[in-house]
């Protein structure tokens, strides 16, 4: 298996029994919403097999917070909307599918992508340097759902943590892709050119 790229089962996009949440800062959250980006990157906490990291699930509904984010970083005007965490509800509006995963070992790499993302130098230098060098990085494609349905805060979803389990729509829900086809691919390789530059040194040495 090219652990630079896992295939998955081709996923109904507009299904709606998926229960499960993905934290991530509500800066982000709107970045990936937006088209801003389709940048996810994860020192860890998701999980790894054999060397391999993989999510828990290919699919999953984004559940912003603000955990951190005023401590860690984003860069100047990519802040989330509210200005506290101790909320009572959340919105939860997108869906995402992971496309690709790869762990970037080497920081120019890194700082070669800093353009495709919205996080602080800093921070992702933080991450990077964290236990030892490396950083996992996924691609998604991003869904806006129509509607979008709040749910309360749980105490259980609370701290540093990556997955919650979270409810289901009542509704039917439509999911629409926040960037075209094409814009998609064309972002994907942009991305995954970048790496391969990274794979190129490591064959040169």
């Amino acid at each position: 298996m090219d652990q630079n790229k896992i295939a998955f089962a081709l996923i109904d996009p507009f299904a709606g029994d998926c229960g499960r949440g993905f934290k991530e800062w509500e800066g982000v959250c709107a970045a990936l919403g937006s088209g801003r980006q389709v940048l996810i990157f994860r020192k860890g906490g998701v999980a790894e097999d054999h060397g391999l990291f993989v999510p828990d699930r290919d699919r999953f509904w984004l559940y912003p917070t603000r955990v951190h984010e005023a401590e860690q970083g984003l860069r100047e005007g990519f802040g989330g909307r509210s200005t506290v965490e101790n909320r009572r509800e959340i919105t939860i509006d997108l869906f995402a599918r992971v496309e690709t995963i790869k762990r970037v070992d080497d920081w120019k790499t890194l700082v070669n992508l800093y353009s495709e993302h919205i996080w602080t130098e800093a921070t992702i230098r933080k991450r990077f340097d964290y236990r030892e060098p490396g950083l996992w990085c996924m691609i998604v494609r991003v869904y806006r759902s129509e509607p979008a349905w709040s749910i309360a805060v749980d105490a259980a979803a609370a701290g540093c943590k990556t997955w919650v389990e979270i409810p289901t729509p009542t509704d039917c829900v439509r999911l629409n892709p926040v960037i075209d086809d094409a814009e998609f691919s064309e972002r994907v390789a942009r991305i995954e050119c970048k790496w391969n530059g990274e794979s190129n040194r490591e064959a040169a040495n």
